[in-house]
C-alpha cells in the first residue's frame, strides 16, 4: 500500500528531543478535550510539529502504544487543516485507553478545532 506525500510522518514534523517538549510546555497554551489535552506553541516558520506523552498512569505499554498510534494516524489524516508553524504536544488521559478507534479520530479532531482557534487568537 502506497501513500500519498501528504500521509508521511517523516522526523522533520516530529517532536523527538526532551529540549522540544519543554519548550512547549513552558510556552505553550493549554487546549483541553475530552480524552487528550494539548499544549501549543507558535513559531515563527516551519511544518506543524507534533509531540505525544502517554504516562504509565494511562495504562501498560500495549495500551500506551495504542494510543500512539492513533495519535499519529489522526494527525496524519489531520495535519493539512493545522496551520504551518507550530509545535503541538498531546497528552493522553486516563480516559483515552478505553475509547475505540473511531472516538479517539473525533476526540482528537475536536481538539483540533480547539488548537485552531487558539492558533489564530495568537496570530
Amino acid at each position: 500500500m502506497s501513500t500519498g506525500c501528504g500521509e508521511r510522518f517523516p522526523k522533520g514534523v516530529r517532536l523527538l528531543k526532551r529540549t522540544g517538549f519543554l519548550t512547549v510546555q513552558s510556552a505553550g497554551h493549554r487546549v483541553f478535550g475530552r480524552s487528550f489535552m494539548a499544549l501549543v506553541m507558535v513559531r515563527q516558520s516551519g511544518p506543524t510539529r507534533l509531540g505525544i506523552t502517554t504516562t504509565k498512569k494511562v495504562g501498560n505499554a500495549v495500551r500506551r502504544n495504542r494510543i500512539r498510534r492513533l495519535i499519529r494516524e489522526a494527525f496524519r489524516r489531520g495535519r493539512m487543516e493545522l496551520p504551518e508553524g507550530i509545535d503541538v504536544v498531546i497528552i493522553a488521559k486516563k480516559t483515552a485507553v478505553h475509547l475505540e478507534s473511531a472516538a479517539v479520530f473525533e476526540d482528537l479532531d475536536f481538539l483540533g478545532k480547539k488548537v485552531k482557534k487558539v492558533v489564530e487568537k495568537n496570530l
